[in-house]
């Protein structure tokens, strides 16, 4: 994996472990819930594995997040540019 797709999953999984966090979950509930072991997920949120596309739709259900929470970096706000619109919702 190159350095690009490594940062990607280290900080897509960090952002899976802070959405299952805040919703009060444990690594066994969420992994039990996506059918995945335990140290599967603990895989996935320090980015030591690749979490499967076929994964996203269940991980933004559970975690209560958009695809675009999920899976982008956050952004700083541009004051006026967009009107508060995401690129996507545009």
């Amino acid at each position: 994996m190159n350095e690009n797709g490594e940062e990607f999953f280290i900080e897509l999984g960090a952002r899976i472990a802070s959405a299952r966090r805040a919703r009060g979950m444990t690594q066994q509930q969420l992994a039990e819930a996506l059918g995945v072991a335990q140290q599967t997920l603990a895989h996935y949120e320090v980015g030591r594995s690749r979490v499967p596309a076929s994964l996203l739709p269940a991980l933004v259900e559970l975690l209560m997040f958009s695809f675009e929470e999920l899976l982008c970096r956050p952004t700083a706000r541009r004051p006026g540019k967009g009107r508060g619109i995401s690129r996507l919702q545009r």
